[in-house]
C-alpha cells in the first residue's frame, strides 16, 4: 500500500519490529511501519521468504546499540527473497514481476516485513530453479563467506584454512566453499556434528568439546573466525608466518597478531550482490548445497528467533512468507509474541518420546561463545 508524499510515495508496510530494547519476546511487536520513498537507485520487493541470523535477535536486545545506529521503529530480518514490485529512475536490472534475493545492510529496516525497500547493490535476479525458500538462506552468509574466501584471503589450492564454528549459519558455507576452491579444510565444530562437517567437506575436523589446544593442527595459512574468543582458542599458535585471520564476530588484537607474525582484521558484512550469481551456479552444479536447519511460517517467527538465540541451530532457519500470514499474524496480536515455558516444553518432549518407538534422538550444538556476543550469524 502506497500513500502520497510529495511526488514520491512513502510504502505502508505491516511488519515485525521493535521501539525499545529488551528481550526480544518482549520487545518485537507487530506493526504497520512507515517505509520510505524508494529512492532512484533502490527497489520496492514484496517479501516471500527471509531467514534469521543472530543479528535479529541481537539487535533487538539492545546487545550492538554502542556499534550500530539505527532508526526507531526498526524491522529486523537482513535476508530477503521476493518479487519486485517498483524500481528507480536509475534502476537497469530489476523490473515490476522480477524474482530477486539479497540482504539488507543492518542498519536499515529488515525483511521481517511484507515489504522491503533496497538499494540495488545488494539485490541479485533469482532464477526459476530456486524456490523462494531455499534463496532466503543463501545471500548474508553466503555472501560473506565467499568474499572473505575469494576476495580477502583469495586462497590458492592446498592452502590450509581454519573455519570456526563451521556448522553455524556462515561456517556450514565456508567450508562448501573453501573446499570447491581447493582449499584443504580444517574446521571446528561440536562431537555430534562432526560427520556432518565431514560431508559437506572438510578435510580435519576440531571437535571443540575433546580436542586441547596441543593437538591442534599446525601451518594454517588462513583462520576464518565465526564465533569469537581468538585470545583465548589459540589460533594464531597454529598459523603460518605471513597468516592471516579475519573474524566477522571481534576485532583482533594487531599486538597478539604481530607476536605470531600474522595479519588480522575485523571484517563487516558490505559486500554487492553480485557474486550471488557465482554461489547460485555452484549450488545448481551440485558442488555446494543449501543447508537449512530449521524451516517456520512467519506465524510461528518466534520459535525461530528462540532457536537462534540458544545457539543451537546447523545451518540457517528460514522464515517461509504468503500474502496471508501477516493478517494472521496481526489477529494472534500478544499471543504471536508468547514463547512456550520451558516446563511445557519437556512435558511435551516427555509425551513424544512415549509415543512414539521409532528414530533416535539427535544432538545438536554450535561452539560455546567464549567473548562478547558475537555480531554475525
Amino acid at each position: 500500500m502506497e500513500m502520497c508524499c510529495g511526488y514520491r510515495k512513502e510504502v505502508i508496510s505491516t511488519a515485525i519490529c521493535f521501539e525499545e530494547h529488551g528481550p526480544f519476546n518482549m520487545a518485537l511487536k507487530i506493526d504497520k511501519v512507515t517505509l520510505p520513498p524508494v529512492g532512484p537507485e533502490e527497489v520496492l520487493i514484496e517479501v516471500k521468504g527471509t531467514s534469521i541470523n543472530p543479528h535479529d535477535w541481537q539487535i533487538t536486545e539492545g546487545l550492538l546499540k554502542d556499534k550500530l545506529m539505527i532508526n526507531k521503529p526498526y524491522i529486523i530480518g537482513r535476508d530477503f527473497s521476493g518479487i519486485v514490485k517498483k524500481s528507480g529512475s536509475k534502476v537497469d536490472n530489476f523490473g515490476r514481476g522480477d524474482r530477486v534475493f539479497g540482504y539488507q545492510p543492518a542498519k536499515y529496516n529488515g525483511a521481517f516485513s511484507q515489504f522491503i525497500v533496497v538499494n540495488q547493490r545488494y539485490v541479485a535476479k533469482l532464477d526459476e530453479n530456486l524456490a523462494f525458500d531455499e534463496a532466503a538462506a543463501i545471500p548474508y552468509c553466503g555472501l560473506l563467506a565467499y568474499h572473505v574466501l575469494r576476495e580477502i584471503f583469495d586462497i590458492k589450492y592446498n592452502q590450509k584454512v581454519w573455519i570456526t564454528n563451521a556448522s553455524g549459519g556462515i561456517g556450514v558455507w565456508a567450508v562448501q566453499i573453501a573446499k570447491e576452491m581447493g582449499a584443504i579444510v580444517i574446521a571446528t565444530t561440536s562431537t555430534e556434528n562432526k560427520g556432518w562437517i565431514r560431508k559437506l567437506g572438510a578435510d580435519e575436523v576440531v571437535d571443540y568439546k575433546l580436542t586441547k589446544p596441543e593437538k591442534y593442527p599446525k601451518g594454517i595459512d588462513y583462520v576464518f573466525d565465526t564465533r569469537g574468543g581468538i585470545k583465548e582458542t589459540g589460533y594464531m599458535q597454529c598459523m603460518k608466518a605471513g597468516g592471516k585471520i579475519v573474524s566477522v564476530v571481534e576485532d583482533v588484537d594487531p599486538a597478539m597478531a604481530s607476536m605470531f607474525n600474522v595479519t588480522g582484521q575485523y571484517y563487516e558484512m558490505n559486500a554487492d550482490a553480485s557474486k550471488l550469481a557465482e554461489i547460485v551456479k555452484m549450488i545448481h552444479a551440485t558442488k555446494i548445497k543449501v543447508q537449512i536447519s530449521k524451516k517456520f511460517k512467519l506465524t510461528e517467527a518466534m520459535k525461530g528467533l528462540e532457536s537462534s538465540r540458544m545457539g543451537h541451530v546447523d545451518g540457517k532457519i528460514v522464515i517461509t512468507i504468503d500474502e496471508k500470514d501477516f493478517d494472521k499474524t496481526m489477529a494472534l496480536k500478544e499471543k504471536f509474541f508468547v514463547l512456550e515455558s520451558e516446563k511445557n516444553k519437556k512435558a511435551k518432549h516427555t509425551a513424544e518420546g512415549e509415543a512414539t518407538t521409532q528414530g533416535e534422538p539427535t544432538a545438536k550444538g554450535d561452539e560455546p561463545v567464549t567473548t562478547a556476543i558475537p555480531q554475525t550469524a
